[in-house]
């Protein structure tokens, strides 16, 4: 049975969002709160939700608001980090992380590492004919990505992902208990301290901070850097990389546009990350007590923006529910925007590039096995939960 139809007429079950009400297929309810609660209180989750783009993009650049606060759960997961710090520590820290994420870096990291893996990657499963496209390539080309840019060790590499899935399930679900993931940080970090004091990194973040005198940052920030890029980079990534071959499988014609040149990878790639983004909200704090589309927002209060709302929003883009690649537009949220706007989109971007290329080069053709393509599902990070795929392969 499909999700249930949202009309204008249920406003006495529509009176305050829930996220969890539609895990696959959100879209219809989210319009309706664009359309008639564009910013309001959810007693289910004892937020604010924003849903329109120009609402999400005020709170984005606003000073109203901001990231921090000690019961956010991403602070308590990882600890005070880039991710939810403002002010002279974010200042401190957003340097930091750029300097492996922009410039020659970022395309040396791209070159040595990002290409050559989707490379193996695209060849082993194109030989095997047919696999689990989560399983054998979502999965792995970003946790190799974030390893190298980490600076560990790729030997333990599985070692590391076993730790982080109990960090990723607390970050994804308030549900999820605040104790496995504690242990699963505390392990990490002990782990990438330990690599950082001995001088063992192997190149990227921790080989960086090895030979540098002068940083103005202590061990615990810098392994707690190290620990956010391992986590929160490769599971949006994961999804993100899920999400664009379940476009690959779904849109009627793109296949054959991206092979024959009518579509470029990189127009496709920016309208998978609009149209199917790999998180759907981002926290916010009131700062101060403020008002937000003649909506009073009380000081302390959480707010959560819909950014997959806000790329579907019809006052920003034409005909916005249809996957059009190369559209004019360019101002989805996907990657947030301002001080707190994602570090890693370029490589993101890069890697989900270079798997389409991979993908197209080594096939003339991706299907799905008998029935439905399994659905995108989530509510935090949303992609298929597996996805086999058939790869018909160039002889």
């Amino acid at each position: 049975m499909g999700p249930a139809v949202v009309v204008p007429g249920d406003v006495e079950g529509l009176a305050g969002f829930d996220a969890s009400l539609h895990p696959q297929d959100p879209w219809a309810y989210y319009a309706w709160f664009r359309a008639h609660q564009p910013v309001g209180w959810s007693e289910v989750h004892r937020c604010f939700f924003v849903h329109g783009h120009a609402l999400a993009d005020t709170v984005f650049r606003s000073s109203h608001f901001t990231v921090e606060h000690p019961f956010r759960r991403s602070r308590q997961a990882l600890g005070p980090t880039l991710l939810d710090t403002d002010g002279p520590d974010h200042t401190r820290l957003r340097p930091f992380v750029n300097a492996d994420l922009t410039g020659t870096a970022v395309r040396t990291l791209i070159e040595r590492v990002v290409r050559p893996t989707a490379a193996e990657l695209a060849a082993g499963m194109a030989a095997l004919g047919a696999g689990d496209f989560v399983e054998d390539f979502a999965s792995e080309l970003p946790l190799r990505v974030a390893v190298a840019l980490t600076g560990l060790d790729p030997a333990d590499r599985y070692w590391l992902a076993d730790r982080l899935r109990p960090l990723v399930d607390c970050l994804d679900r308030t549900t999820a208990p605040l104790g496995p993931a504690a242990d699963a940080r505390d392990a990490l970090e002990a782990h990438t301290a330990a690599v950082l004091r001995r001088g063992l990194g192997r190149g990227g973040l921790l080989g960086r901070c090895a030979q540098a005198d002068g940083l103005d940052l202590s061990e615990e920030e810098i392994v707690r850097t190290a620990t956010l890029l391992l986590s929160a980079g490769t599971e949006t990534t994961v999804c993100s990389l899920a999400n664009a071959v379940v476009c690959l499988l779904t849109v009627d014609g793109v296949q054959d546009d991206l092979r024959e040149g009518r579509v470029r990878v990189t127009d496709f790639v920016r309208e998978v990350l609009r149209w199917q983004p790999p998180m759907h909200f981002t926290l916010r704090y009131a700062r101060q007590d403020t008002e937000l589309g003649g909506v009073a927002i009380p000081a302390g209060a959480a707010v959560q923006l819909n950014l997959a709302s806000a790329n579907r929003d019809e006052s920003v883009f034409a005909d916005a529910d249809r996957f059009v690649p190369g559209r004019s537009e360019r101002s989805e949220l996907t990657f947030g925007r301002g001080r707190h706007s994602c570090p890693g989109n370029r490589l993101a971007a890069a890697e989900i590039e270079y798997a389409v290329d991979e993908l197209l080069a080594r096939t003339t053709a991706l299907t799905s096995p008998e029935g439905p393509v399994p659905p995108v599902e989530g509510v935090t990070f949303r992609r298929p939960r597996s996805l086999p795929v058939l790869l018909r392969s160039i002889r």
